[in-house]
């Protein structure tokens, strides 16, 4: 409304309002990130947006502490299934496709949008 030049429209903000995005984030850890994962996730958690984590095969005690704090959660998800992944590796690619296959399998996550990302990811 800064701009005299421009007319706002007040019908477009119910719009927007109405019609929130939805992000289905997912979200690839690995060895001991525990940390790493809880600060980011704080930083981009909203309870209209999914979440769905893979944890490394090579990593037990990660993937047990990424089960126990999705418990607190309905809109976060733990694959059923874990591969070995390498950083750059065709491995990581087929991932981030098994996941992008269940979230379209998941018809209770009415999801507009996907994003990955890694533990060491932090949004600025």
């Amino acid at each position: 409304k800064a701009n005299k030049n421009v007319q706002w429209d007040e019908d477009s903000v119910d719009y927007m309002l109405a019609n929130r995005v939805r992000i289905a984030f997912v979200l690839v850890v690995h060895g001991r990130a525990s940390r790493q994962l809880q600060r980011m996730f704080k930083a981009i958690y909203h309870k209209d947006h999914f979440y769905y984590i893979h944890v490394d095969k090579r990593s037990n005690y990660l993937h047990r502490q990424v089960l126990q704090f999705a418990k607190q959660y309905s809109n976060v998800r733990v694959t059923p299934w874990r591969m070995a992944t390498i950083w750059g590796g065709a491995s990581l690619l087929s991932t981030y496709l098994q996941s992008m296959r269940d979230l379209l399998e998941m018809t209770d996550w009415p999801w507009d949008f996907f994003i990955n990302l890694s533990a060491a990811d932090y949004p600025i």
